[in-house]
């Protein structure tokens, strides 16, 4: 009887010692890094007509990629583009106070679904109700407020939140209403501009002491990450010939077309807008090169070590979007050419 013991206790501290691998846990915790190639896709979740879907909505969105450049050569060999050099300015949440004409707007370097939240807290600390707030369409609208300095009329405000020219940005604009007290508030619709400019002013310049008191603020609203739609500018780069297509209107694209190019590389030699014209001499930096005065800047500054290219920028408005493209009256443009000054002028805007 002993001896049985003892041996069924041997066969136990066997099966033990054996471990994981006779279990097969070895292959119990298998790698799932790549489960979701095989994931299928699940139908949205259908909410009877008459009830607020806004619940049930998808909390992480994965947009569409477009292609952006053919990175395949012509004996379909895999080659990689050099790098566009970032905009150091973006990486600092700067808040600024643009104006174009009787526009003006708020741009800060920081996504929109990171601004979302920002204002709706201003706002809850502030005071000032809300009566709709719309995360998709970036829209904000304000209950009718009273001003101790008018009190025969009431005010409103519509602020909106969209992405810049790039999905990094953002831009916050104000819209104002105002009516009589006693006015019928069911009658009242949204003029196209500010019925007061002041007003509209005021609101934005609090807006911009807000966001810019917020700047350690990290908090991403999901809901938002899709406000107000695509960014205001895309390369088109396999285009013949490659352009750069800015969402606004002309005045504005000019505008900031010119404030944009004299970076490091690109000098403005003249313009003209009634024929929608840039000149410019694009002159590349080497690698290593340091962009600014001292050592290195004397290196590189020499004509004869940094080549000098004659352009033109042609920008043409159509389908209320403008369009740049690049030309040189002598000779033929590449289109590796194009792309890269392009890409840097796009990546200058702001």
């Amino acid at each position: 009887m002993i001896k049985v013991v003892s041996t069924s206790a041997l066969a136990g501290s066997l099966i033990l010692l054996s471990g994981c691998s006779f279990f097969g846990y070895e292959n119990d915790f298998r790698d799932k890094g790549e489960d979701y190639q095989t994931a299928n896709a699940i139908e949205p979740l259908k909410v009877p007509q008459g009830y607020s879907d806004e619940r049930v909505r998808d909390l992480f969105v994965v947009p569409e990629v477009p292609k952006q450049v053919d990175l395949v050569d012509e004996d379909g060999d895999f080659i990689i583009p050099a790098p566009i050099p970032l905009n150091v300015e973006r990486d600092l949440q700067k808040v600024k106070i643009q104006r174009l004409g009787d526009r003006r707007w708020i741009n800060i370097n920081v996504s929109a679904s990171a601004v979302w939240p920002r204002l709706r807290a201003w706002m809850n600390s502030s005071g000032i109700d809300v009566v709709e707030a719309n995360p998709e369409s970036g829209e904000i609208e304000t209950v009718w407020l009273k001003f101790n300095d008018d009190e025969a009329n009431k005010d409103r405000f519509k602020i909106f939140v969209e992405p810049g020219y790039h999905a990094s940005t953002s831009e916050v604009r104000v819209l104002h209403s105002s009516q009589a007290v006693d006015a019928d508030e069911s009658l009242v619709q949204w003029p196209t501009l500010s019925d007061d400019d002041a007003r509209e002013s005021w609101m934005v310049d609090e807006i911009a002491n807000a966001l810019a008191s917020q700047s350690d603020a990290e908090t991403v609203s999901l809901l938002a990450q899709q406000i107000g739609g695509e960014p205001k500018s895309k390369m088109l780069p396999n285009a013949s010939p490659p352009a750069l297509v800015l969402d606004v209107d002309f005045d504005r694209a000019w505008a900031s077309l010119l404030g944009s190019i004299p970076g490091v590389d690109m000098t403005v030699v003249s313009r003209s807008r009634e024929d929608g014209t840039i000149s410019i001499q694009y002159h590349p930096q080497p690698d290593g090169a340091v962009h600014e005065s001292g050592f290195f800047a004397s290196m590189f500054s020499s004509s004869d070590t940094i080549p000098v290219t004659d352009l033109q920028l042609v920008v043409q408005e159509s389908d209320s979007v403008v369009s740049i493209s690049v030309t040189n009256s002598s000779s033929d443009i590449a289109s590796d050419l194009a792309r890269q000054v392009l890409e840097k002028t796009r990546n200058q805007l702001r």
